[in-house]
């Protein structure tokens, strides 16, 4: 048998290669040739479309997908909204009753604020200011603080003193206030790191002038009349009392320490300490009235 082949139905002639009606060439890089191909600007091939005014959600729009090669892709007119209200104010919305579809302009009055032109009254904000205007209606500190005590306010003062060492109804300690105090603490170390003194003159150091006299008398700390037992191995009786007086706002007062040992006679000794004013010891008080 012999095979006849025939070149027009098995090969593409040459002359119909990139012409109408043949097929399209091929470039070195097995593409069809740029020149050969068809528009493909969207805007030129959809020019020809009919145009619609009013978007429904549903409604498409073309775009090229760059993550995907520019492939084409639909975009709902609902998503476009969504994107769009993110990156700006819709128009419905107003500010002071004012809509936003242009730009807008605030005056004082629109946000309650004073107008530029507005001023006050000099006699408000010189001299001195009333109570009802924020201030305090004094001229000084030193006003400031009688019209409070005459108004009732309470008074606090404090201070300190250095102890001298003395004690007893020839030495009394003394401290004077500028007020007329209802109560007075007074407080200190004592006998240095003797923490029982510490404690027992803290407890017996408040003072009420208005308990006191002029004339000194015992103060009623609460100590029992009469002897106490002391000492260790070698016993002893002692008592001590506390002597104050208050006038013209200067309180004054002193210990009295006795020491009796076996059947001698009762000897006063330093009570500087219980005096509170044991020798270089810082004492400190707060006075209230």
């Amino acid at each position: 048998m012999t095979a006849v082949i025939q070149p027009a139905l098995v090969f593409i002639p040459q002359s119909e290669k990139g012409q109408p009606g043949g097929v399209a060439s091929l470039g070195s890089d097995g593409k069809v040739l740029p020149e050969q191909l068809p528009e493909m600007d969207v805007s030129t091939a959809m020019a020809g479309f009919d145009t619609k005014d009013s978007l429904a959600d549903a409604d498409g729009i073309v775009i090229t997908d760059s993550a995907e090669d520019n492939t084409g892709k639909r975009v709902l007119w609902s998503k476009v909204k969504e994107l769009l209200g993110k990156l700006y104010v819709p128009l419905t919305r107003k500010i002071n009753k004012k809509a936003l579809s242009s730009d807008i302009t605030l005056s004082a009055a629109d946000v309650g604020a004073a107008a530029a032109s507005h001023t006050h009254a000099l006699d408000a904000l010189t001299g001195i200011l009333p109570v009802n205007k924020g201030g305090t209606g004094q001229s000084s500190l030193e006003a400031l603080l009688a019209a409070l005590k005459q108004a009732g306010a309470v008074q606090i003062a404090t201070g300190s003193y250095v102890g001298t060492g003395t004690f007893g109804a020839d030495h009394p300690c003394s401290l004077t206030f500028d007020f007329l105090p209802t109560l007075i603490w007074l407080f200190g170390a004592g006998f240095g790191d003797m923490l029982w003194n510490s404690q027992t003159l803290a407890n017996k150091s408040i003072v009420s002038p208005g308990d006191l006299t002029a004339a000194f008398q015992k103060y009623p700390f609460p100590f029992e009349d009469g002897y106490q037992s002391g000492g260790g191995a070698y016993p002893y009786e002692y008592v001590l009392e506390y002597y104050a007086a208050f006038q013209n706002n200067t309180l004054r007062w002193y210990a009295k320490y006795t020491q009796k040992s076996g059947n001698n006679q009762p000897v006063e000794m330093d009570s500087a300490a219980y005096q509170l004013n044991a020798a270089g010891t810082n004492y400190g008080w707060i006075a209230f009235g």
